[in-house]
């Protein structure tokens, strides 16, 4: 008898997998396709119409285009409302063959036959003890993050952790069964352990340092100024780039730093010898769920530094 593929239909919010990707973005693209061409799933997507068009428009080539869509009119924040607060409409009446829902990002998405498997990635927003946890804007966030996690832990069949560190928190702070939470960490692209292949690139001047990630408190903003700081202070050659975008009130302190070099976004295909040429890659996270920078720079061949913090 042979054996049918897993039918799988993914919710995936379609506008963060264009243009400048996050982590959490490459995570669900490459799982997307892993698990259609490595366990040979059948992957079907759904996701907002306006988004889907926009993607249609603008990202002819989008490494999902091979995959069949379905859509809804509603805009994305609508429909997720709708789903927190009715339980309805279930996802899976676009495919009714469908044995599980996908949801690589954190979203709850009521289903009627087919399992489901949601996804965290960290769990920022509801830790009490980070620098800026007490913040108004935080602290409202976090009363939205508990109306969405909720439903979306007492619901899912499986919950899916990046992390060991993510999973010990769902735990502890929505007390979620243990058995309930598979890890299924974030792995690192082939281009990378390609590029480690190669010969070492000549040394590079000035030296750097080189951060991937935007400059905000989470991803160790201060600790960085800090760094840049100390290098100054020993008249060191040593520069720190940063690959990603700067926070508004960090703006003017990179801009009098003379040895902090902004790049703004950076793609893969050039953020590869970048990091082959740095002097080490740097993460001093203030908190993560998975910091992928680390991994990426160990499978080029460079040297990274990280924060002592949770990951």
């Amino acid at each position: 008898m042979v054996q049918q593929p897993v039918r799988i239909l993914t919710y995936l919010h379609l506008r963060r997998t264009l243009g400048q990707t996050t982590g959490v973005a490459r995570h669900a693209i490459q799982m997307i396709r892993g698990l259609r061409d490595r366990h040979h799933a059948d992957v079907e997507l759904v996701g907002a119409r306006d988004e889907r068009r926009l993607q249609q428009a603008t990202e002819p080539n989008w490494p999902l285009a091979d995959l069949p869509v379905h859509t809804f009119r509603m805009s994305r924040a609508l429909m997720e409302r709708w789903w927190y607060v009715l339980g309805a409409p279930a996802v899976d009446r676009f495919s009714p063959a469908a044995d599980w829902v996908y949801v690589p990002n954190e979203a709850y998405v009521p289903v009627k036959r087919a399992k489901l498997a949601t996804t965290i990635h960290d769990l920022e927003f509801l830790e009490p003890d980070l620098p800026w946890s007490n913040l108004p804007h935080i602290v409202k966030t976090r009363k939205a993050w508990l109306r969405k996690l909720r439903p979306m832990m007492r619901r899912s069949d499986v919950v899916l952790a990046v992390s060991e560190f993510t999973r010990r928190r769902i735990v502890e702070l929505l007390g979620v069964d243990e058995n309930r939470i598979v890890v299924v960490g974030n792995g690192v692209d082939a281009r990378f352990f390609q590029a480690g292949e190669s010969p070492p690139p000549p040394i590079t001047e000035p030296p750097y340092l080189l951060q991937i990630g935007a400059m905000i408190d989470k991803k160790g903003a201060p600790a960085v100024l800090a760094l840049a700081r100390e290098l100054a202070a020993r008249r060191s050659p040593v520069q720190i780039w940063i690959s990603g975008k700067i926070e508004e009130k960090y703006q003017p302190l990179v801009a009098a730093a003379p040895n902090i070099k902004p790049l703004g976004f950076v793609p893969d295909d050039q953020i590869i010898p970048l990091m082959r040429g740095a002097l080490a890659v740097i993460l001093l996270s203030r908190y993560e769920g998975f910091g992928m920078p680390p991994l990426e720079a160990m499978a080029v061949g460079t040297p990274a530094v990280v924060s002592h913090h949770a990951s």
